[in-house]
């Protein structure tokens, strides 16, 4: 299953970002704690779709985004 394959690679070194949207809900600070939490959506041959949000420790969003990525690793 190739979703299992991006969930336990290093993404950072094995791909390039296609497209990033990033919504902002609510104010994020930077001397608060905050909960990221990211998905594997969708894999299509190298491309890969990861949804993720990140939220307060009382579980309201305050980010929420989406990307697109063109994996390099290769189908052995």
């Amino acid at each position: 299953d190739w979703s299992s394959d991006v969930c336990s690679s290093d993404l950072s070194n094995i791909g390039v970002t296609a497209s990033l949207d990033v919504k902002y809900k609510k104010p994020t600070f930077a001397n608060q704690y905050v909960v990221i939490r990211t998905q594997v959506g969708h894999v299509n041959g190298r491309k890969v779709r990861v949804k993720g949000h990140i939220e307060d420790l009382e579980g309201q969003t305050l980010v929420e985004a989406e990307c697109v990525l063109f994996a390099f690793w290769s189908r052995a």
